[in-house]
């Protein structure tokens, strides 16, 4: 049994000895791998590193940034372009933009309208009025002159069949086919027993509102006949292909107040118990519906003119004013329309009829433009507040409804017979490359020429802190007085409180103006045009020769004095050649080595003088 004991024991002891020996080969072969490995990336290191070349061609001193030129078109406040774009001003080529001056002028749109008598509101609104563009504000023509001849709308043929009126408004819906004037309302009724007061009415269908009710009459017994009810002046006025209901109304007493019917379409009857009063309810209310054609119909005489008016109002400026024109364009939708067009008169007090403030034509389908300019006494066309007013009237013999369209009006005001030119620009800084904190002011240039030198010219930029235009701390404030005929160089620096002038995104609005003297139109040319920053920076003309990208991490910049470590990160990609702009890097006055330091840990070396 000892024995067995002391075998099983030593069999253990091998076991684990056994064990600690693989566990120690694998720990070997483990160690071994990472050893080839790390040898092996070691050496992959090493060889890339060793074709790495990357060479430092120059190193410079720069005093200024790259030029900034317009990336949009220029914007005008005064004066026009001629030919050319914004492109042309990028270059100095002899290929510019060209602009000319203008006198210059304010334009205002309309700020309100109201449409006169009973001309309605159809669509648009004051925004469609401000651009030439096809999209309209419309109002709808009502008639304003009558036939003597009438015609009727209802349904005349008398019926066999009845419904009781007392205490209980009974119609139906009905459509003209044409603007008119209502002259009456008649109803085939009969009356029994005793005589009783009636009238009738017409109701809007789509909302139920009353349009007019007729005058109430004491109708006597009888039997079924057509009882006629006269409209009161002033008698109401129907619209073309609009749904009308024609209704009829009956105090209660004894015997019934019969009014009858055919057979109708359907809910074309209407009716609702009401009772009787001096006036019929309006709206009317809730009501049944049922499938007949009351025998009642109305009396009307047809338009034979419609007429649409509309007063538009505006406000201007109180400045003297040289001349002023105003324009409008419009269309109907009908041809042969007699149109007016009049502004008012503040000094007489009423629209003109003719001369100054009067236009006429005969306008269809088509858009058309009309315009006056006014230079006698132009500032009698608005108030003491600037205000104005213009009135549009069209009038066609016709009795279909008609539309206004109006697709532009423009109250235009000159306010003096000297020529001017402004445009201005955005320019953008590259912050990124140029941060404002390394910046010491801007450069502003523009090359231009011009074909009148009676006037100097300006340059200035907005003020972001003042909200305006300014040469505030240009280092030129007198402007630049031009050769004619030949191309013309004029920068200025601004070197104080220059921030004030540019955005937090690096933007520099900048203005190119006239002095505002000239009497004669000037031609401009500008062919180029540009900003840059003031800056104490380090240009590197880099070039990558190997086959490999490289990453350079920093640049030293060292001398006996002078020992400066700055980070970076620029790639370079195989075979490329490279300029790095650095503004925050300022090389030291003595002689100094530029070193750049790769990823890879190469480094390249440029002494500078």
């Amino acid at each position: 049994m000892e024995a067995t004991i002391r075998r099983l024991k030593q069999n253990k002891r091998g076991v684990s000895n056994v064990i600690v020996v693989m566990l120690s080969l694998v720990l070997i072969v483990i160690i071994v791998g990472n050893v080839v490995l790390w040898s092996y990336q070691m050496n992959q290191l090493d060889l890339e590193r060793m074709q790495e070349t990357v060479n430092i061609a120059n190193v410079t001193r720069i005093t200024r940034s790259s030029w900034s030129t317009a990336q949009e078109e220029f914007s005008i406040s005064a004066g026009s372009r001629l030919s050319g774009t914004y492109t042309d001003t990028k270059i100095i080529d002899d290929s510019p933009e060209t602009f000319k001056e203008e006198i210059p002028s304010i334009q205002y749109t309309p700020s309100g309208y109201s449409p006169w008598d009973s001309t309605t509101f159809v669509s648009g609104s004051l925004t469609d009025l401000q651009t030439d563009n096809d999209v309209y504000i419309q109002f709808r023509s009502y008639p304003s002159t009558f036939s003597e001849t009438t015609e009727t709308f209802g349904n005349v043929a008398a019926g066999t069949s009845s419904r009781n009126t007392e205490n209980t408004i009974v119609g139906s819906i009905f459509t003209p086919t044409k603007d008119g004037e209502a002259q009456s309302i008649t109803a085939y009724i009969r009356m029994t027993s005793s005589s009783k007061n009636m009238k009738c009415a017409i109701y809007l269908h789509s909302n139920l509102s009353l349009v007019a009710q007729t005058e109430e009459k004491a109708v006597p017994v009888n039997p079924a006949t057509w009882v006629t009810f006269n409209f009161l002046t002033p008698k109401p006025i129907l619209k073309a292909n609009t749904e009308y209901l024609l209704v009829t109304w009956s105090y209660a007493g004894n015997g019934y107040a019969y009014l009858y019917y055919t057979s109708g379409a359907t809910n074309q009857g209407h009716y609702v118990s009401a009772t009787y009063e001096a006036n019929f309810p309006n709206p009317m209310p809730n009501p049944n519906h049922e499938t007949r054609a009351y025998s009642i119909y109305c009396t009307f005489k047809p338009a034979s003119e419609e007429t649409v008016e509309v007063e538009f109002t505006g406000a201007s400026n109180i400045e003297p004013w040289t001349n002023l024109t105003w324009t409008i364009d419009c269309s109907f939708t009908t041809d042969g329309v007699t149109t007016t067009f009049q502004l008012y008169n503040y000094q007489t007090g009423e629209y003109p009829t003719s001369g100054d403030g009067y236009m006429t034509d005969t306008i269809g389908t088509t858009d058309t433009t009309k315009n006056q300019t006014i230079t006698t006494n132009p500032t009698n066309f608005r108030d003491a507040d600037g205000h104005w007013k213009i009135k549009i009237k069209g009038v066609k013999a016709t009795s279909t409804q008609f539309e206004l369209k109006v697709d532009w009006i423009e109250f235009k005001t000159t306010l003096s017979d000297i020529y001017r030119l402004s445009i201005s620009n955005n320019f953008i800084i590259d912050l990124s490359t140029y941060p404002l904190s390394h910046i010491h002011g801007i450069e502003i240039v523009v090359r231009y020429n011009v074909t009148e030198d009676a006037e100097k010219w300006f340059l200035k930029a907005y003020n972001w802190s003042a909200s305006t235009f300014s040469d505030n701390s240009f280092n030129n404030t007198g402007g630049s007085q031009p050769t004619k005929n030949e191309w013309n160089e004029y920068a200025i620096n601004i070197t104080d409180n220059w921030s004030s002038y540019i955005r937090d995104d690096g933007t520099l609005l900048v203005e190119f103006t006239d002095e505002g003297l000239n009497a004669t139109q000037t031609m401009t040319e500008i062919d180029f045009f540009a900003i840059r920053a003031i800056i104490n920076g380090t240009r590197l003309d880099l070039k990558n020769t190997s086959p490999l990208t490289t990453h350079i991490i920093a640049i030293w910049v060292t001398n006996s004095t002078h020992h400066q470590r700055y980070n970076a990160n620029l790639f370079i990609n195989s075979g490329e050649e490279k300029t790095y702009i650095r503004a925050d890097i300022t090389l030291p006055e003595e002689k100094c080595l530029i070193k750049i330091v790769t990823e890879r840990g190469n480094i390249a070396v440029f002494p500078v003088d």
